[in-house]
């Protein structure tokens, strides 16, 4: 007999990213706490003009 485990509750387990700077390049990795991150989405505000989010990498 083996016992079902509870699906693992998805959240990022990085910092807060730091703050850009004008005129700098920016790179920030997020890591999941799930196996596996199918999409990327945001959910809240947007991005600054110019910019794109890839749904498949979550890059820019």
């Amino acid at each position: 007999m083996t016992k079902d485990r509870p699906a693992p509750k998805p959240g990022f387990t990085t910092p807060q990213p730091p703050d850009a700077r004008v005129g700098t390049l920016y790179a920030f990795k997020v890591t999941s706490s799930t196996p596996r991150t199918v999409r990327y989405e945001i959910t809240s505000g947007s991005l600054p003009a110019g910019l794109t989010l890839d749904k498949d990498t979550g890059g820019s």
